[in-house]
Order: C-alpha cells, then structure tokens, then sequence
C-alpha cells in the first residue's frame, strides 16, 4: 500500500481497492464435507475487512477511496472495473515469486494491460504490513 499512497500523495488521484474472488474451482471435498461454503464465507469477511482497513487508512491520509471485490476470471474482473471506474493508470502488488508466481501474475497483468490499454505498473508488497497493493 505504501507505493499507491505515495502515488496519491504526489497528484490528486482516487483509489479504487479491487479484491477479486476468481472463478469457484470444482471442490469435491466441500461438498462431501459441506464446509467450502462456510470456509469461504469466512474468508471474504476477512478479505473484505482488510479492504475496509486499507480504505480508512488511505482515507485519513485524504486520499479519496473506493472498494471493489467483483468476481470471475481475475483480469478480465480487473480491466472491467478499471475501465468503469476510469481508471487512468492500474497497480497491481505482487506478493510471490518463482517461476509458477512469474507465468500467474504475468499473464494477469498481461491481460489486463490488453483489455485496457492503460499502463500498468506492478509494485512489490509490504510484507511487513501484509500489504498486496
């Protein structure tokens, strides 16, 4: 978070924080167990949380925010609200590595890049403060 708000800081700008929850895998095991339901319930609670916290932390620094958590294949989601949002710029945290990290988030930001035609600049997180930007 530290990169979108020193971003901020520099010209006006309005944040929107997008969560995206991806398309629903196949989950045999929730089913025959009944807990996937409950399990991602409990997660999204937390998700959402976070990008409350995200919110007001950016908000008392007056950076004007907004939240988002559409779902469905992650950067189509991305570049959809981006664009109804009027996005003029996207970042996007990373927050792995390795090869699989390189061919996920490159083929994300990648599709997003595509979808929009607008910049898009990949930060590092903050793992100090869980940060995923």
């Amino acid at each position: 978070m530290a990169e979108t708000r020193k971003l901020a800081k520099t010209c006006p700008v309005q944040v929107m924080l997008i969560y995206v929850t991806g398309d629903r895998p196949s989950q045999p095991s929730s089913v025959v167990h009944n807990k996937g339901n409950e399990e991602e319930g409990i997660q999204r609670r937390k998700d959402i949380r976070k990008l409350m916290n995200l919110k007001e932390d950016l908000e008392a620094d007056d950076i004007p925010c907004e939240i988002s958590t559409p779902s469905g294949p992650v950067s189509q989601a991305i570049a959809r609200e981006a664009s109804e949002f009027g996005a003029d710029y996207i970042l996007m945290g990373s927050h792995g590595n390795g090869a699989m990290y390189h061919l996920v988030v490159g083929s994300v930001a990648e599709g997003v890049l595509k979808a929009t035609g607008k910049p898009v600049i990949l930060v590092p997180s903050d793992p100090e403060h869980g940060d995923e930007q």
